[in-house]
């Protein structure tokens, strides 16, 4: 009986019961941008500066707030900048498949039309984490 406890407690522990996806990326040009989303959750993205006595650090930009999720990406709109009927205008995304960072950006003023235009802003290192909440 205890080794079924225990064989319990291991799968339990796997799944999304006590852990999540955390989502990663990191620019690998000079574009100095980092993007880490927290899947159905909060995201953060961060850049790399150089601070006035020479020194490298992370400062965040923007929060954002997961919009979209698939099994190869994930996208988050930053917070505080939604359109007149709360529709996102930007998002950040990430695609683990193609390693790149991209945006999205649906503009209000195509007068109703849902096109969305989307780039490529990075090649990127792009990881899915478990993470315990």
């Amino acid at each position: 009986m205890n080794k079924i406890t225990i064989l319990l407690a291991i799968f339990l522990s796997s799944t999304s019961v006590f852990a999540g996806e955390r989502w990663v990326a990191k620019c690998k040009d000079d574009k100095s941008i980092h993007y880490v989303q927290n899947y159905k959750g909060i995201g953060h993205l961060f850049m790399d500066v150089e601070t006035p006595t020479g020194i490298n650090k992370l400062f965040p930009i923007a929060t954002l707030k997961q919009s979209k999720s698939t099994t190869i990406s994930i996208c988050g709109v930053v917070l505080g900048n939604p359109d007149p009927q709360d529709n996102p205008i930007s998002q950040v995304c990430m695609n683990r498949d193609r390693q790149i960072i991209y945006i999205k950006f649906n503009n209000p003023n195509q007068n109703g039309s849902n096109i969305v235009e989307e780039g490529k802003f990075c090649e990127a290192d792009v990881k899915v984490v478990m993470v315990d909440d």
